[in-house]
């Protein structure tokens, strides 16, 4: 932990940082609604979502914390409205069963909605060679920063190269938020442990503690200072120890970012735009699907941080967070991603257990979990860029464009034939397959045999009809079935076409279909690809070393092509996870 002196920007009242789980007793009669300083050990017993440092605190809170206690939620017997009224959800249509949609304005996928991945993976790769080796990696179609955050986090302790990160996206405001976040979380003033804490609020949360408003103010004031010249920003940073921070961008990228940050709405008014989005009326048989397959504990906890918007301890008292944090709000107030948005999506499930197990949370307290997930995640990132000298450069930029850029050299220090990595993301569902290795494949470089160039694809499902009316076979209904059943014995509420059960078992379908052959369709009406690969000196790997080539299967089985998880598994990765089970990676590598 930093030695630097306290700027209290912690998460606990009064700015402290929240070290472990605290009791979860509050004084609502003092004028600070004191929380009591104590860890919490005594976990309540009925929802064991809170802890206390004694019977007393315990007693003392019951009149606050019963509320919660006695929700429905987290009874075994809770169901949807639509099964309680024995109508049909607004999210059936016809034979096809549910029906995936979103609502509410969007700035693009602010948080993510796949699992932060390590693009080194050196455990499969360089391994100890890259303690001493040089990295260039590029982010091409960036998104928020968990990628990178867990890159980072994958280099070798006691690293001694030197590594260069380009971070782009072609949306502003998702660039802005993440140059923001890594000032806040990168800037030498707060110890790494504050800044950490600061970070999560700044990209999850709301809201904001006035310290952290007054601390987000300054930071925006020494980011946007020097306003470019030519309608361009090239501007550099030195951040802590030896790190170096660099924003090249339009300089009409900040404008948006600007009257957002300039205006003037109180946290009611911006509170009332989050719950305009996630807690409409006309999306409460959507938000009750996604309960539906969460166990009692976990449906309580998401619901407490689709109501709060502050992402922290169930037990935390968040009456500090006082003002609205106007990174994640329109210049009006409105709530600025989908009402499907959710933290979690981001991150490893199993990972975000045992962060909260070794803060002293349980795992019932899914989103305190997460917050101590991600302080670990950002302080060990912090720690490494300022011990490693780690350069970030955040850019701005269509894809297309930044690539063309570096290839004119126009990107210091990237240029052609030098990342060990590129991460396209999805882009190749919008530009195609070819047309994304002719733009990145001169980049990659050559003499790393471990090189690769990794694409993402979200909508290739959508370009096969037949798949998508293809009836489940008896083996996969099967399968589905067993993995769908309730522990305990069903109701009649769980019998017909709207129950749970049914429901659940809909959402299971695609999880265990085979679909590579219509992969390979798609790759080869998406142009060729393995000839395409082949015309740049490229070919497709046929054991990934990166990720998988699906969710749910195993980077050390490559001839697996259909999920077999076990309950928890399934659970962990498809139900809390939030996973599609459609995504489809494909790594590319040099051809020797």
């Amino acid at each position: 932990m930093s030695s630097i002196p306290s700027t209290e920007l912690g998460s606990f009242p009064g700015g402290n940082v929240i070290l472990r789980l605290m009791c979860a007793n509050t004084n609502p009669q003092m004028k600070a609604r004191s929380q009591c300083p104590e860890l919490g050990t005594l976990a309540c017993a009925n929802c064991q979502l809170v802890k206390y440092c004694s019977k007393e605190c315990q007693k003392s809170h019951w009149g606050r914390h019963k509320v919660d206690c006695k929700s429905p939620y987290i009874l075994p017997s809770w169901r949807p409205g639509w099964v309680q009224q024995n109508r049909a959800p607004t999210f059936m249509t016809g034979s096809h069963g549910p029906v995936q949609t979103s609502f509410g304005t969007s700035a693009g996928y602010l948080w993510g909605n796949v699992p932060a991945i390590d693009f080194l993976n050196l455990a499969h790769n360089e391994k100890q060679a890259a303690i001493d080796q040089d990295f260039k990696l590029c982010f091409a179609a960036s998104g928020d920063i968990r990628n990178l955050i867990k890159t980072v986090n994958g280099l070798p302790e006691g690293y001694r190269g030197k590594c260069e990160i380009l971070l782009n996206d072609i949306n502003d405001i998702v660039v802005n938020r993440n140059l923001v976040a890594l000032f806040a979380l990168l800037d030498s003033g707060p110890s790494i442990e504050e800044a950490a804490e600061l970070a999560i609020h700044l990209i999850y949360s709301c809201a904001l503690t006035p310290r952290m408003e007054t601390h987000l103010r300054r930071c925006i004031d020494k980011i946007y200072e020097d306003p470019g010249c030519d309608g361009f920003r090239n501007t550099s940073f030195n951040m802590r120890g030896k790190g170096k921070l660099t924003i090249r961008q339009n300089a009409g990228g900040i404008d948006l970012v600007h009257t957002m940050l300039n205006s003037t709405y109180p946290l009611a008014t911006a509170v009332n735009g989050m719950h305009k989005t996630m807690l409409n009326s006309q999306r409460t048989d959507y938000v009750e699907r996604f309960l539906c397959f969460l166990e009692p504990h976990h449906r309580l906890s998401a619901m407490r941080f689709r109501k709060s918007g502050v992402l922290a301890p169930f037990s935390l008292d968040l009456a500090h967070f006082t003002q609205p944090n106007r990174l994640l709000f329109a210049p009006d107030g409105s709530w600025m991603t989908h009402d499907n948005a959710n933290p979690l999506f981001g991150w490893n499930v199993p990972d975000i257990y045992a962060s909260g197990e070794r803060a002293g949370a349980k795992p019932s307290d899914l989103y305190g979990c997460l917050f101590f997930h991600l302080k670990e995640q950002f302080m060990s990132f912090a720690q490494r860029v300022q011990d490693h000298g780690i350069h970030i450069v955040v850019a701005g930029f269509d894809a297309r464009s930044i690539c063309r850029a570096i290839t004119k050299g126009l990107v210091a220090p990237f240029h052609k034939n030098c990342f060990d990595r590129i991460e396209t993301s999805n882009v190749a569902d919008y530009i195609g397959i070819p047309e994304t290795l002719e733009d990145w494949a001169p980049l990659l470089r050559k003499d790393n045999k471990n090189s690769a160039l990794i694409i993402t694809s979200m909508n290739w499902i959508a370009t096969q009809p037949d798949e998508l009316e293809r009836r489940p076979s008896p083996s996969e209904l099967k399968r589905c079935a067993a993995m769908a059943a309730p522990k305990t014995r069903p109701t009649a509420a769980d019998i017909g076409p709207y129950s749970v059960l049914s429901v659940r078992l809909y959402g299971l379908l695609g999880i265990f279909r085979d679909t590579e052959k219509q992969f390979r369709t798609y790759l080869r009406n998406a142009g060729q690809v393995e000839q395409a690969a082949r015309k740049r000196g490229l070919r497709m790997r046929k054991a990934h070393r990166i990720h998988p080539k699906r969710f749910g299967v195993s980077l050390l089985t490559p001839d697996e092509v259909v999920p077999n998880p076990s309950k928890e598994e399934l659970y962990n990765i498809f139900h809390v996870g939030g996973v599609e089970c459609t995504i489809r990676f494909v790594e590319f590598e040099m051809i020797a």
